[in-house]
């Protein structure tokens, strides 16, 4: 081979390696960002999963405060059949009315059984805060809901956060939950960390 054909040879690897270097930089960059949002992600779903949860326990203490006292049911009822009406009136399709329907009713169940909640950290049970066992490990749920979004924010800067029980370490070493507990036990005062 001649020197021509060895530089070449030599010319087309470099422009090969290059374009290998660039991929490798986009690549990393795509999985960089697939890597932030899946830490995100778990912090999402976790939320969703604990608002859904607590909906639904919201519903059925509604459905059991009807049941057992019949109190405040017709406007329930009410507001149900002008969801139904309404919906049917304007788009004519009885599915969606139904669908409405039945949703103004699931909301008006809810928001019968709406209270005031707390959330055991290690578990993530949800109850009612009327019913809270002493002990440690229960968090009011606007705080926990604060501490969650405060991981999301750090998740979303790139701190990695790990598996359930790593973010459940992170959330009872969260300063805003250190806070909340100081302050439920009454060993602080309403000053902020």
């Amino acid at each position: 081979m001649t020197l021509e054909v060895w530089e070449s040879e030599l010319s087309g690897f470099k422009k090969n390696l290059t374009q290998i270097r660039e991929r490798a930089a986009t690549n990393s960059q795509v999985l960089s960002l697939t890597r932030k949002q899946a830490e995100v992600a778990k912090v999402t779903i976790l939320i969703k999963v604990l608002e859904s949860r607590r909906k639904t326990i919201a519903a059925g203490r509604g459905l059991r405060a009807f049941w057992k006292d019949g109190i405040g049911l017709g406007p329930v009822l009410l507001e149900s059949g002008i969801g139904f009406v309404g919906t049917a009136l304007i788009t004519h399709n009885k599915n969606g009315a139904f669908s409405a329907g039945l949703g103004v009713a699931h909301q008006g169940v809810q928001a019968r059984g709406e209270v005031d909640w707390v959330v055991n950290i290690s578990t993530f049970s949800i109850i009612p805060e009327s019913e809270m066992p002493t002990g440690p490990g229960w968090v009011k749920w606007p705080g926990l809901f604060a501490a969650l979004h405060l991981l999301k924010n750090r998740a979303e800067n790139g701190v990695p956060l790990g598996d359930l029980n790593n973010i459940t370490e992170s959330l009872m070493e969260t300063k805003l939950l250190k806070f909340i507990r100081r302050f439920l036990t009454g060993t602080t005062n309403l000053i902020i960390p």
